[in-house]
């Protein structure tokens, strides 16, 4: 028994010593006003941040060793102080060999394949529509599902994919990821997501109209009408966006259909923003975050349109995807 315990370590040393791999970061910064800040590193999909040095005669360079290529966020901030001064954030793929970070304007990331491959997968989608980089987002992982740029990707695209597409991309993963804290916790979520999700039935909120009047998601869903619901805030630029070039012309085309209902649902008082920004449907002001938590998203516009009966028909849809799927149930 001995024997094989001896072996087996043997093994798993070999192995670490086979995977693992030494890398280098370097940094440079004219900025002489962030001498002396901290210099973090986070393992995005593990959820660990490390101080690794301050910031000195304008950069850092830092060695180490790691098993495994990782989706990271490099940070330059001071940490006795957050509040206070600058910090700075920049995507990277820890990997072998040196990544070079130049923090003059614009910040720039120079490195290996991997960091080669995440720059240009930002070039494409920082001008690209929410499908198309949803669809670079996962072709990029089902590519490099072993390693930090497929972690990145995953990470990404799992804000908008359904909890069964999620399980098949999930399954992809070595059993070692499966287990990193940013997987688990987004495992978690797509669990309560299955409760909202399309097929099945509204849950109900409570809040108050403009007047002050008491109001439920209820007065309004599954009354035998279709409900295209708008959970936003007056503060998400996004939202305003999402509701001035798509769901105000949609409303102007539907607004004599009775068969149709527009309701906002508002995570805070949105009255003066409705009167500025020409707002016309009516408004469910939660005021909270209870509908994010119910409903299980995390970013806003999200748009779900309900049923005649209540059921969830369509959710985390934006643009003329809206108009598409409304268009659909009306004219099966």
């Amino acid at each position: 028994m001995l024997r094989n315990l001896i072996l087996l370590l043997v093994w798993f040393s070999a192995t670490f010593t086979a995977n693992a791999f030494e890398y280098c970061i370097v940094t440079k910064t004219p900025d002489k006003s962030l001498e002396g800040y901290d210099f973090m590193i986070s393992d995005d999909a593990n959820r660990i941040t490390n101080i690794f040095g301050k910031i000195k005669d304008g950069q850092v360079n830092y060695c180490g060793e790691s098993d495994r290529t990782f989706s990271a966020t490099l940070c330059i901030m001071d940490e006795e102080n957050p509040r206070n001064g600058k910090r700075y954030n920049i995507q990277l793929i820890v990997e072998p060999g040196t990544i070079t970070i130049d923090y003059s304007e614009p910040v720039s990331v120079s490195g290996g394949e991997l960091n080669t491959k995440l720059i240009d997968l930002k070039n494409k989608f920082d001008s690209g529509t929410v499908d198309e980089v949803n669809r670079l987002m996962l072709d990029t992982f089902k590519s490099n599902p072993d390693n930090g740029l497929g972690e990145y990707a995953l990470m990404n695209y799992s804000n908008d994919c359904s909890p069964d597409e999620w399980d098949e991309l999930f399954a992809m993963l070595d059993d070692d990821r499966k287990e990193f804290e940013e997987f688990r916790v987004i495992v978690e979520r797509k669990e309560k997501l299955r409760k909202t999700w399309e097929g099945q039935p509204f849950i109900d909120l409570q809040g108050h109209n403009f007047d002050g009047s008491e109001a439920k998601l209820s007065d309004y869903v599954g009354k035998g009408k279709i409900v295209v619901a708008d959970f936003w805030s007056s503060g998400c630029k996004g939202c305003i966006i999402e509701a001035k070039e798509y769901l105000i012309p949609l409303y102007n085309e539907y607004k004599e259909n009775q068969d149709v209902v527009f309701l906002g649902v508002a995570l805070d008082n949105v009255e003066e923003a409705c009167k500025k920004h020409g707002i016309p449907w009516g408004q469910l002001m939660v005021c909270d975050a209870s509908p994010m938590l119910l409903y299980s998203f995390i970013a806003i516009p999200q748009i779900i349109i309900f049923g005649r009966d209540g059921t969830i028909l369509s959710r985390n849809i934006r643009g003329e995807k809206v108009k598409d799927k409304l268009e659909s149930i009306l004219n099966p």
